[in-house]
């Protein structure tokens, strides 16, 4: 049953609250647990650096003896830097895992918040998520303007076309469009809009995901992001399966509750929104 909007402005704050109160301080917290540990190692390597420059111009004069006055202070700031140098080089390699999970932290809260708070812009429904799509990715609107032919809809992928896309965006668009087929590879960006009246379900997802791969299998063609936007949400089990297939595929699966001019992501209110 398609929920009532009324519904789903009873959800929308406590919507809101999860999407910026929780994740948001949470990853300020863990930024400033890793911050003492980011400014020790930015200041070792800088003074590794130096080291590195007084050896090299030291080296540049031949290496020739200097005074004891100068030869210690040098020798225990060597010593320092060799001695410290485990510790910041664990300390260096322990900062990639959390600065990779602030990205896709930030990136998540980005996301929600583009899709489910900022106010929807376009005259039809493929016009509101093609402006959506254009707030995450900025060079969408830039690069359509220089190559209009870009974009097509309607239309499918591959020699069998098993699934045709409301929007296809193709952002390696080439320069000279007679060469498309031959030197390109194009890099889609697609948009499956789900008119329905009952939630979609595994089946329906399975063969759009399952037969677009099939489509692009022998093609040196690439999905940056497939967007999956239903007029009446997803069922569990369907939800269930894109976070399965999202391991085995090398794209980005985004699906979408439109309701009206607005847009929910399921995996987080579309069970509340359907228990009405």
């Amino acid at each position: 049953m398609q929920p009532s909007t009324g519904s789903a402005e009873s959800n929308e704050i406590s919507g809101e609250e999860a999407i910026a109160t929780p994740s948001a301080f949470a990853l300020i917290r863990e930024i400033d647990k890793y911050a003492d540990k980011l400014w020790k190692t930015i200041v070792y390597f800088v003074a590794l650096s130096l080291f590195l420059l007084i050896t090299v111009v030291w080296a540049a004069y031949g290496l020739r003896p200097i005074s004891d006055w100068l030869f210690f202070p040098f020798f225990v700031y060597a010593s320092i830097i060799v001695v410290y140098f485990p510790v910041a080089f664990y300390n260096g390699i322990g900062l990639i895992g959390p600065l990779r999970n602030w990205r896709d932290a930030v990136s998540d809260i980005v996301f929600e918040v583009t899709f489910e708070l900022l106010p929807t812009k376009g005259a039809t429904p493929l016009d509101r998520i093609l402006n959506k799509i254009s707030e995450i990715y900025t060079d969408v609107p830039p690069y359509l303007a220089k190559r209009p032919g870009a974009i097509e809809r309607g239309v499918g992928l591959g020699k069998k076309k098993s699934v045709k896309w409301d929007l296809v965006i193709n952002m390696n668009y080439p320069r000279f469009p007679s060469l498309l087929n031959r030197f390109s590879s194009p890099e889609y960006i697609l948009v499956k809009r789900i008119e329905t009246q009952r939630q979609v379900e595994v089946q329906e997802l399975r063969h759009i995901i399952q037969g677009t791969r099939n489509d692009l299998k022998w093609s040196s063609s690439e999905v940056v992001s497939m967007f999956i936007v239903s007029t009446c949400g997803f069922s569990n089990e369907a939800l269930d399966y894109v976070q399965d297939v999202s391991d085995e595929v090398d794209f980005n699966i985004e699906l979408v509750f439109e309701l009206g001019t607005r847009y929910y992501l399921p995996t987080k209110v579309d069970e509340d929104l359907h228990s009405t």
